[in-house]
């Protein structure tokens, strides 16, 4: 099977050729560390099959951060057959030096694989250039293309099957003799043609960078996230997502379990439709932040907070592009721990990623939603703002403990990356990412939701006897007994009662799964959770407030856990967290009590 990679700076649009051309939906964004390990997918060429390999971003063959050094490993290792050479047509001086460094390294290859540019953003240029014209002022095989919108595709393709299976390999260092002499006027020829939208960006910039503007769109932009989720949108969305999905299955459950035994009715009423059915409730919400998320990589504002507050993050031994593993640890901690293999400073890195489980992500967000609902009515998007903010602050206070104990012996090097140039969010581009991060949620969650709301349905259902007791004998229940033997712990904080103790329990597996077991042990399928909650007695606003706290600062998921493993980041960050988290919970309780 031929190989064909993908290589190029960060921010030039590989992984959105890579979906163009294969089907799949590999994470893109409109700023640089999107991609921080190889992907590869098989797609149809000419009739055959051809394994396309899409490598993270890379600035130059002298790699720095975790995810260049793969590139240039995959480079050495993989026996590609050809190369692709993504670069950005509106900025190609930057991505000229990284191709002559690539032509030299494809020389020290045992077997040296043909070269092909391509010039990606074709469509914000004046005039789409011929791709014949930049092949004859290059002196390589060049392809001009707008993979966002899926322009010169068709061409790409047609060339890469003549490489692949109709010539032979070229000579590369012809390539590095003609592409020495010719360069100039191909940046000549496209910066003609992106002088227009290279001043719009630069306009935008002084006016986003001007004194006290940026730190204001930060929090706006926050603050609109925030109530787009929790304000009356979300609320909206979740009603009608309820009526026409869960109301629905709750009738239809009822009908078809009429004469059913009452362990089986029990176990698909209570056991399914109440776990997973309480987690579906605030699916749309989560929808809306993964758009927001995505709006935001895409027209190149997240770049901008990173270099916004590259210097804020310096006095914490980070740098500025610990903001965007922040603001993606916000949706899910996974892809952020990830994120920080883009880190040119490797103990940087380390510290960014063994403190995100502090970061609330959007899988803690259902419960505290809940929570907040039914204990502090229409100020419950301000909680669980607040829950937000803290849970930044604390990652923020985190890192101030590591370098006031830890400080970094090797100097921390500027942020130099070029911003990437304003652009228009393309809607199909974001639906393809909530799509993708709504199924990896799904995909991730749903089947441990499953598995934890059918174990505890069962565990809630029977006693230590193995004896059926339905939902009337809940408290001589295995799970009980279980909850009651570690809920003192908790007690002092307000969280005595084991239904909670077993709810953070199962919320160590994974943080949605939490919430599904309250809907097992309180919920009915039909009564909205809020509602159940409120009514239930097992918590007061003073422990409602401790609970969020500490359901959102304890331990990760397993998820989390186990990325941190595979990346080798010291585990043993976690015990003092926790204890942090459970001395923050009992502070606040206590003060609670005593406001009256």
């Amino acid at each position: 099977m031929k190989r064909i990679a993908l290589v190029g700076m960060p921010n030039c649009g590989k992984s959105s050729l890579f979906n163009r051309l294969t089907g799949r939906h590999a994470h893109i964004g409109n700023r640089a560390g999107v991609t921080v390990r190889g992907e590869d997918a098989v797609f149809a060429l000419d009739g055959k099959e051809v394994l396309l390999i899409d490598l993270p971003g890379i600035r130059s063959m002298n790699a720095v951060s975790a995810d260049e050094r793969e590139t240039l490993r995959e480079l050495s290792e993989e026996r590609l057959d050809l190369i692709l050479f993504v670069c950005d047509a509106t900025d190609f001086a930057r991505h000229d030096i990284l191709l002559h460094e690539l032509i030299g390294v494809m020389e020290t290859l045992d077997k040296c694989p043909q070269l092909v540019a391509v010039f990606n953003f074709c469509d914000e240029l004046e005039a789409f250039p011929a791709s014949k014209a930049l092949e004859t002022a290059l002196g390589l095989p060049s392809v001009a293309i707008s993979a966002r919108r899926g322009t010169g595709l068709a061409e790409l393709k047609i060339l890469l099957a003549k490489l692949l299976f109709l010539t032979s390999a070229q000579n590369p260092s012809a390539c590095r003799m003609i592409r020495t002499q010719s360069a100039v006027r191909v940046g000549k020829m496209l910066g003609a043609t992106s002088r227009r939208s290279e001043t719009r960006s630069m306009r935008l910039d002084r006016l986003f960078f001007a004194p006290g503007v940026g730190y204001m769109l930060f929090m706006l932009v926050m603050a609109g996230i925030l109530f787009l989720v929790f304000g009356p949108v979300g609320l909206r969305l979740t009603v009608l997502f309820r009526a026409f999905t869960v109301a629905p299955l709750s009738l239809f459950f009822t009908r078809m379990l009429q004469n059913a035994p009452l362990w089986l009715a029990s176990l698909l009423s209570d056991g399914v439709l109440g776990g997973v059915g309480a987690v579906l409730d605030f699916l749309p919400r989560l929808l809306l932040l993964f758009a927001a998320q995505s709006l935001l990589e895409q027209t190149g504002i997240l770049a901008r907070f990173n270099r916004l507050f590259d210097r804020f993050t310096r006095r914490f031994g980070l740098t500025g592009e610990a903001m965007t593993a922040l603001l993606l640890g916000f949706g899910c901690t996974v892809p952020a721990v990830l994120c920080t293999r883009a880190m040119k400073n490797d103990c940087s890195a380390c510290r960014c990623s063994c403190v995100l489980p502090a970061v609330a992500c959007s899988a803690r967000m259902p419960l505290c939603i809940c929570v907040s609902q039914a204990f502090f009515g229409v100020g419950a998007w301000w909680v669980c703002g607040g829950v937000w903010l803290l849970s930044a602050l604390c990652f923020f206070l985190f890192c101030a403990v590591c370098e006031l104990f830890f400080p970094q012996r090797a100097r921390l090097e500027r942020h130099d990356d070029a911003l990437p140039r304003w652009r228009a969010p393309v809607l199909s581009e974001i639906i393809l990412a909530v799509r993708e991060q709504s199924a990896h949620f799904l995909g991730r969650a749903g089947g441990m939701i499953l598995l934890c709301s059918v174990a505890v349905w069962g565990l809630s259902s029977f006693d230590l006897h193995l004896q059926y007791i339905g939902n009337t004998g809940t408290e001589q229940s295995m799970m009980a007994a279980f909850g009651r033997l570690l809920s003192p712990l908790l007690l002092p904080i307000g969280l005595g009662d084991w239904r909670l103790t077993v709810a953070l329990l199962t919320g160590i597996g994974a943080k949605e799964a939490a919430l599904s077991t309250l809907g097992v042990l309180m919920g009915d399928g039909v009564t909205p959770f809020a509602e159940s909650i409120a009514s239930s007695g097992i918590l007061t606003p003073a422990s409602a407030l401790s609970f969020l706290i500490f359901y959102c600062l304890y331990f990760p998921c397993a998820a989390t856990v186990a990325t941190l493993r595979a990346e080798h980041r010291p585990l043993r960050w976690l015990v003092p967290m926790l204890l942090f988290a459970y001395l923050l919970a009992l502070a606040v309780y206590r003060l609670a009590v005593a406001i009256p």
